[in-house]
């Protein structure tokens, strides 16, 4: 059980959560304590351990599941010094979402941790910060060297005649069918899936939690365009959702 977010809240902090596989837990006791925290009583059984550090009020809770908590401390150098440079990692995000028209293009991105290096040293970041001709050659080049890639469309119609479900629910059914092809495409070539990391941009927290009850090792983070593998996939769904925009105003003309 998490502890709620309301007694954990004060004025002026930030509260950010995560998911981790439960064999990392080890490790990130030994990364806190790195970065000068310290271990404070437990409240809860279900908790592993908390963490605090009096210079910044930062308080981290992890709990047995693998679920983190966090209190005015950014997730961001936690999975970064976690998984960074090890094994294959799966980047998964949309563009199109809070667009005036045109589709959703949710896409993951599958790359070898040292072919991710090389796109960083070659300009890859969070879409939003690029123009398209970077987005189209950047894209061009995730191609090349990722080891697998699946787009999925959502259409203006389907958000339309969708009854069972709000946008968050097809963006979940769209994210399963990505994850799902990247594991199959993984397991067919002989991958070893411990050695797999898979983040995704936390588009809303009840479906992100239903994801990773499907993926266990998949960690769902806000803002998480910060990490080049997130920023490969949003790179290539912006990539589609361009092509498109260029196809429906050609056709205009």
């Amino acid at each position: 059980m998490i502890e709620s977010d309301e007694r954990l809240k004060h004025e002026g902090t930030r509260l950010n959560s995560i998911k981790i596989d439960k064999s990392l837990l080890s490790k990130l006791n030994d990364i806190l304590l790195d970065l000068g925290f310290s271990v404070q009583s437990k409240k809860s059984v279900y908790e592993f351990n908390r963490y605090y550090k009096g210079s910044s009020n930062s308080l981290v809770i992890v709990y047995n599941s693998g679920s983190v908590v966090l209190r005015n401390f950014d997730p961001y150098y936690l999975v970064e010094r976690l998984y960074v440079n090890n094994g294959i990692f799966i980047g998964c995000d949309e563009a199109g979402k809070g667009e005036i028209y045109g589709s959703i293009f949710c896409a993951c991105v599958c790359l070898k941790a040292t072919e991710l290096n090389f796109l960083i040293s070659s300009g890859v970041k969070d879409s939003k910060e690029l123009d398209d001709d970077k987005i189209n050659s950047l894209a061009e080049l995730i191609k090349t060297k990722a080891l697998f890639i699946k787009v999925v469309k959502i259409s203006p119609e389907l958000i339309k005649s969708s009854n069972k479900l709000n946008l968050n629910g097809l963006l979940t059914n769209a994210y399963t069918k990505c994850l799902t092809a990247c594991y199959d495409f993984l397991i067919r070539s002989n991958f070893y899936l411990e050695t797999v990391t898979a983040i995704i941009d936390q588009y809303d927290l009840k479906e992100c939690i239903k994801l990773s009850e499907k993926f266990p090792k998949l960690l769902y983070v806000e803002k998480a365009e910060r990490f080049p593998i997130v920023s490969c996939a949003s790179i290539i769904a912006r990539y589609y959702y361009l092509n498109e925009a260029n196809k429906k105003q050609k056709w205009e003309k």
